[in-house]
């Protein structure tokens, strides 16, 4: 039987390098898209056990391109989009946040139908495609995959908060690639994977805390804090679920996940009970956190869907911080 072949966008990423090792792992081949040939070295540096024939770098330094994604997707069976722009620092909320994150799945979608191989494509979105923020925290409300983040395209331009504008992006871009599939009727499957805040061991390669991900820097900002920060996100799911989701999905009988959205949430979240965590699980370091906030009221969430349909049994949040703060620590003695 010939090896099964998939190819992921953002490889480099927190999310795509758990993805990627388990695919490797279950004897895929990975086809890596990386932005930069420093990024595939250090991933190979990191890694050196697989060889090119179980993982492929391929650049993309601009998968807003038409046509970027066209030799990276040929021969492959399964395509995981997971890069999407995620920072809060841009200029331009349109030209830097809301149009990337759609034209990159377009790019990816676009490729993906013209090459006969692809029979699915795993889109990962984000809990801001269903959150509503003009009604957060929202208590009483319990998210699944029926909902939608409501902000339009032009609240998103015109915004000064960058938080709603990286919420917005995400939920249009994943609106555009529904709006794909209605549009195109393409021959392969697509799932979106929605996970809420990502937390847990950091298996890409970064040497400081400079370049640790975003989502791991949620628990860093109770560290050295007078005040508690707020809480971004009222759910998280640890990477190595949120990775198996992807995976499990790409496995899956197509009739089961074609055309389905999973929220991906293993456990509720707040910075104070992080911060609790924390401090159980390393008392040294509990003089240094920030003192823990009032209860706050907030939405409830179900991932009977997911669970169903795949079969996820989500890890401890106290497994999960222990994984992500025990990185964490290292990378501060590095930096």
């Amino acid at each position: 039987m010939a090896q099964r072949i998939a190819c992921i966008t953002g490889a480099s990423g927190f999310l795509a390098t758990q993805i990627a090792l388990l695919l490797v792992n279950r004897s895929w081949k990975v086809r890596a898209c990386v932005r930069s040939p420093a990024k595939a070295e250090a991933w190979k540096a990191k890694y050196p056990m697989y060889t090119e024939e179980q993982i492929e770098f391929v650049y993309v330094p601009d998968m807003q391109v038409d046509g970027s994604f066209d030799e990276a997707v040929k021969g492959c069976e399964v395509v995981f989009h997971t890069a999407s722009p995620f920072n809060f620092t841009f200029k331009d909320n349109e030209k830097d946040m809301l149009i990337p994150a759609k034209q990159g799945a377009l790019t990816l979608l676009r490729a993906a139908k013209t090459e006969p191989a692809v029979k699915r494509v795993i889109f990962t979105s984000s809990f801001a495609a269903i959150v509503d923020p003009h009604l957060d925290p929202r208590p009483g409300h319990t998210y699944t995959e029926t909902d939608w983040n409501p902000s339009t395209w032009e609240e998103a331009v015109k915004s000064t908060d960058p938080h709603f504008v990286y919420l917005a992006s995400k939920a249009h871009a994943e609106k555009a690639v529904w709006d794909f599939v209605k549009a195109e009727n393409p021959a392969f499957s697509v799932t979106s994977i929605i996970p809420p805040v990502i937390l847990g061991e950091a298996a890409q390669p970064f040497t400081s805390m400079a370049d640790i991900n975003q989502s791991s820097r949620v628990l860093w900002r109770i560290v050295d804090a007078t005040v508690m920060p707020p809480t971004p996100a009222y759910v998280c799911v640890d990477v190595k679920d949120c990775a198996l989701c992807h995976v499990l999905a790409a496995e899956q009988d197509i009739a089961v996940i074609n055309g389905k959205r999973y929220l991906t949430v293993g456990s509720q979240f707040s910075q104070t009970k992080a911060a609790k965590a924390i401090a159980d699980l390393f008392p040294d370091i509990a003089a240094r956190l920030a003192p823990g906030a009032p209860h706050k009221e907030h939405y409830t969430y179900s991932s009977a869907l997911v669970e169903k349909d795949l079969g996820i049994n989500w890890r401890p949040f106290e497994l999960t911080v222990k994984d992500a703060f025990t990185q964490l620590l290292n990378a501060e003695k590095n930096s």
